[in-house]
């Protein structure tokens, strides 16, 4: 992706020139310069060019505006050159599932500041317990695009892994402050929302047939709009829920689907029924939102429950929008009780904010009255596994409870006989961690990491696996599924996943997203070991479809692991000359081989060629520059570090564990060491280890 800024005032394009210097990698290539097309531009006289394509100033991403605008804003090249690529439509990160990013009990934080500038160094502050930011817009001093740009840059500058936005502008009527009579400069804030990628716009139903549709149409021509945005069709009005009865109730959440016109005041008119091909043309809400008013706590009951039975009607009749979601709330101390209910980004507020509506409770108090209905019970999650004393999961897991406020603990079972571990999934028993009975329950279980050298003698243990973990033949995450049983109402069954295979596939899939070179035929996978990990290794280059070369000292486990596989294999004392008979460049390189083994000197003709240079895996992550990485990184070759491998899969396990987002940044520091730690600095107890990879 080529990035060429340009204009008139060299003052202003050597200030960016600076600034992107360091951003200069095989991904992206940045070019400042003095250019004839500032006549086309505003009186800053800038402007953009994404691979040759003319985009005007403002239509930059939010952080690329707040750079030309000459604001420091603490961001390191990676992140940056993350943020242009969703300019350009070319983002190679891949977007969760909306029932993880909104998944359950989930929640986002309504920022009713009217600047966010005053306040962004406590923005960290009021992170825990959230998913994403709502930016109100309409609650905002300034309007004006440059300054929506900043704002957002303000949200995105933040951490590692930035929240989603949800990009708001709230109507009058609609309980919130833009002028009803102002349609256009209502649509101009929406243009803005969408040019800048914001993850989610809150389009109001209550708008407009024309308005409506001109935000639609909007939507609909910009292919790149789609792709970024996600919609949630929204309606509030303090009337009661008992002004409604359920058939107009079932018709305000069909409407905000549709996102078709609905009264504030009234009661939704009668709507045609949509044909399946209007359905699969048009475009439709990700999340349902209704907000009303309440006279009891009754309300918020009735209102989710008509909102689940919408929903399921809408899945059933549109399979092709299985994913939606519905928000059901109501206003006022009344009300609290439906935020409590409510499981799909639920909008909070916090001590040190003005809520943005009444009856809006902090994720403290949510969570609190959650675990005190049971609808959020404490559970015990462990690793599995023996000599596990050093392992960073624990770290990592509890990180992330902690950071989104959940009442959980994850905690080592150390242990070189695998059947102690059907005490807690078999029978009544639980432990404090440390391996001893501490009398607790099987219900109190909510699920396990395995590690060696339990992973394919726990599977026995279980009632099922994943596809993945079938094919490759190992467990390393367990996950409860409670189930409806005909004698006790429900029963727990155990499923057995792989997430090792995607610690790898998650980062090598990204670096070959992100390659300028468009690989002509299909490339090579080799995989260097046969153990194990290496079953994981083999089923990740079949996934990123690479053809598999299989490498090993011992030539025989090659081959079986070939023939599970489908590839070829090769013995290790002969690699550098069965090296030249590959008739393919090699794209991926992933060793699994541990570090007692000794080194393993790479092919010079595989790490030779300037632009095929192949990207280097190697799972063992401490000590993270390892001899293989340190001669792949010798010869400018693309690498990924154990660490991360170590930080995907467990991003992995925390989806399949809770259902919603795991909070990536936090979990990433309980992996990393910060840049600026030096082994003079660093804490003897401290087990993180540097960040030195390519990602």
């Amino acid at each position: 992706m080529s990035i060429v800024v340009g204009g008139d005032d060299s003052k202003k394009l050597s200030y960016v020139q600076q600034l992107l210097s360091n951003c200069r990698a095989d991904s992206l290539d940045v070019r400042v310069s003095l250019a004839e097309r500032s006549q086309q531009q505003n009186s800053d006289a800038l402007f953009v060019e994404v691979d040759r394509q003319f985009l005007p100033t403002s239509s930059a991403n939010s952080l690329f505006s707040l750079l030309l605008l000459g604001e420091s804003v603490d961001v390191d090249s990676k992140r940056l050159q993350h943020m242009l690529s969703i300019v350009a439509g070319r983002s190679h990160q891949s977007r969760l599932p909306i029932s993880l990013e909104a998944g359950d009990f989930s929640h986002f934080l309504s920022l009713t500041y009217k600047d966010l500038k005053p306040h962004r160094a406590d923005l960290n502050t009021l992170r825990r317990g959230l998913d994403a930011w709502e930016l109100r817009v309409d609650l905002l001093d300034d309007q004006s695009p440059w300054n929506i740009h900043r704002q957002i840059a303000y949200l995105r500058s933040l951490s590692k892994a930035p929240l989603p936005i949800v990009y708001t502008i709230r109507s009058v009527s609609q309980l919130g402050r833009h002028p009803d009579d102002q349609p256009e400069q209502l649509l101009s804030l929406v243009k803005e929302g969408l040019r800048a990628g914001v993850e989610w716009l809150d389009i109001e139903c209550s708008l407009s047939p024309h308005v409506l549709a001109t935000i639609k149409a909007m939507i609909s021509e910009q292919e790149s709009y789609r792709k970024q945005t996600r919609l949630i069709g929204s309606f509030h009005t303090r009337n009661t829920v008992g002004s409604f009865d359920d058939a107009q109730l079932q018709q305000i959440f069909q409407q905000c689907y549709q996102l078709s016109s609905l009264s504030p005041s009234a009661a939704p008119s009668p709507m045609s029924c949509e044909t399946e091909a209007d359905a699969e043309d048009g475009i439709k809400a990700d999340i349902i939102k209704v907000v009303l008013g309440a006279s009891s706590a009754a309300d918020g009951a009735r209102l989710h429950r008509v909102g689940e039975e919408a929903v399921r009607a809408l899945r059933h009749r549109f399979p092709q929008y299985a994913t939606v979601r519905y928000i059901g709330l109501c206003l006022g101390t009344e009300g609290q009780a439906s935020r409590v209910l409510n499981r799909c980004f639920t909008p909070v507020t916090h001590p040190s904010l003005a809520a943005a509506a009444p009856g809006q409770l902090s994720v403290e108090a949510l969570q609190q009255q959650r675990q005190a209905l049971g609808l959020l019970s404490p559970k015990q999650f462990f690793l599995f596994g023996h000599r596990v004393q050093y392992s960073l999961s624990p770290a990592i897991h509890n990180t992330a409870f902690y950071t989104l406020q959940l009442p959980h603990r994850y905690s080592l079972w150390d242990t070189a006989n695998v059947t102690d571990y059907a005490s807690v999934l078999w029978t009544t028993v639980d432990t404090d961690g440390e391996g001893h009975d501490d009398g607790g329950s099987r219900a109190t279980f909510g699920g396990a990491s395995v590690t060696i050298p339990h992973k394919e003698a726990i599977i026995p243990f279980l009632d099922d696996v994943s596809e993945a973990a079938r094919a490759i033949g190992a467990v390393n995450t367990i996950v409860p599924l409670l189930l409806p049983s005909a004698t006790d109402g429900h029963q727990t069954r155990y499923m057995g996943h792989n997430t090792d295979w995607l610690g790898m596939f998650r980062p090598l899939s990204q670096l070959l997203a992100s390659s300028v070179v468009r690989r002509p035929a299909r490339g090579l996978g080799v995989v260097l070991g046969a153990g194990g990990t290496a079953r994981a290794a083999c089923y990740t280059v079949k996934q990123l479809g690479l053809d598999l070369v299989v490498i090993n000292r011992n030539v025989t486990k090659a081959e079986e692991l070939a023939e599970r596989f489908g590839g070829v294999a090769l013995p290790l004392e002969q690699l550098h000359s069965d090296a030249a008979r590959l008739d393919r460049p090699v794209e991926v390189i992933i060793s699994t081989l541990p570090l007692a083994a000794g080194p393993v000197q790479l092919p010079s003709s595989w790490l030779a060629a300037p632009d095929r240079k192949p990207i280097v895996l190697d799972v063992v992550y401490t000590p993270a520059w390892t001899p293989l990485l340190q001669q792949a990184a010798a010869a400018h070759c693309p690498i990924v570090q154990g660490a991360t491998m170590l930080l995907y899969q467990a991003i992995e396990q925390f989806h399949l564990w809770h259902h919603r987002a795991a909070p990536v940044a936090e979990m990433y520091d309980a992996v990393f060491l910060p840049a600026t730690a030096t082994d003079s600095t660093k804490d003897p107890a401290d087990r993180r280890v540097p960040k030195i990879d390519s990602l």
